[in-house]
């Protein structure tokens, strides 16, 4: 699977001819549930471009293998790839002592994207190819495009399944790591949800400041784990990205 993911973005990198593109960096953020994990914070590149064979959104990549587009409606079936970073290490927290640390990994799978008039519609199912967690997540969007003067919005809510061993290896306690105060915990599959908005700002006609706001709700299940002390996963990004056509 990895191996043909990789031929597969290979090949469109190599026919990718845009005629525009949006690049820069910024600074993006993200909260962490677990008891004493302070947030992550790191630098990130940004760029987006489509050229209806190959596409990057900011941390996803990915190729069209089908689609249709119409005056007022599209759609578009791809094989796409982006990173799963709810990894962690033991030494982050003196909850973790004694965990096994928890790897990120990059996850890959179908798309199906649709739009109508305003309206998006996402979705997903993906799997992890690093095998880290061996397990997948898929889930479903829905939003809409808002525009006002140089202020464009792209407001959407999110159901998101995390499968069984997905949720377990993040966020249950195995026996061996269990303690008096850590004890052993089961974390079943479930649905998380969320809402989310990217907000992109015309300051001139080649520079944008582009950012980005999302909270997820997690599950039960996963709330009650003995290593969470968060019922939110917060993560947002401020940008600046610059125009280029060729």
């Amino acid at each position: 699977m990895k191996i043909i993911l990789i031929i597969i973005l290979s090949v469109g990198i190599v026919l990718a001819k845009t005629n525009t593109a949006f690049i820069g960096a910024g600074a993006y953020i993200q909260t962490q549930p677990y008891k004493g994990v302070s947030a992550r914070i790191v630098p990130s590149p940004v760029i987006f471009f489509d050229n209806k064979i190959f596409y990057i959104r900011w941390s996803k990549i990915g190729i069209y293998l089908a689609g249709e587009k119409k005056q007022n409606y599209s759609w578009a079936l791809s094989l796409a790839a982006q990173p799963c970073t709810f990894g962690y290490k033991a030494s982050n927290s003196d909850s973790l002592k004694g965990m096994s640390n928890k790897n990120n990994s990059i996850e890959a799978g179908l798309e199906l994207d649709a739009t109508y008039k305003t309206l998006f519609f996402n979705i997903l199912s993906f799997h992890d190819i690093l095998n880290a967690n061996n397990s997948y997540m898929a889930h479903i969007e829905l939003g809409d495009t808002l525009k006002y003067k140089n202020l464009t919005f792209y407001p959407s809510i999110l159901a998101i399944y995390y499968a069984d061993k997905f949720n377990n290896y993040y966020y249950g306690i195995n026996r061996h790591e269990a303690t008096p105060a850590r004890p052993y915990y089961h974390a079943s599959g479930g649905f998380n949800y969320a809402a989310q908005t990217y907000i992109r700002y015309k300051v001139t006609k080649k520079w944008y400041i582009l950012s980005y706001i999302r909270a997820e709700y997690l599950n039960k299940t996963l709330q009650k784990s003995p290593i969470v002390n968060s019922r939110y996963i917060y993560s947002g990004l401020l940008s600046v990205i610059y125009k280029l056509s060729f």
